[in-house]
């Protein structure tokens, strides 16, 4: 998916922006399943290390306690970032090619009215 977001296509092109919605309709609904899941083993992650945590730190102050329930789950923490950003990006340029296509349209209303 990273790919796909970071390569570039022929804005030009109606087909090549309508098939790239299509891809990207398909992409948001699978980078919100996996912004789900990442988030699910995230937060049982913390849940079982903040318990275990706090067993080893207890004579430690609350946010020391915390910083150190995060820097142990700090990898489900990244996956958690990474999804939501694919998520929004995916976002983003879908309402992009909905504003390439609204314009290559209107272009093309413009050209019919001018042959007419």
């Amino acid at each position: 998916m990273q790919t796909y977001i970071e390569a570039h296509y022929n804005s030009d092109n109606g087909s090549a922006v309508a098939d790239r919605a299509a891809s990207l309709e398909a992409y948001m609904a699978l980078s919100g399943k996996l912004l789900a899941d990442a988030k699910y083993h995230y937060n049982t992650a913390m849940n079982s290390d903040f318990i275990n945590a706090i067993k080893t730190v207890s004579n430690l102050t609350a946010s020391i306690q915390k910083k150190y329930v995060d820097s142990i789950c700090k990898d489900y923490q990244y996956l958690v970032d990474w999804c939501g950003r694919i998520n929004a990006a995916c976002t983003h340029q879908l309402d992009m090619c909905r504003s390439v296509m609204s314009t290559l349209r209107e272009e093309m209303k413009q050209l019919n009215y001018t042959q007419k």
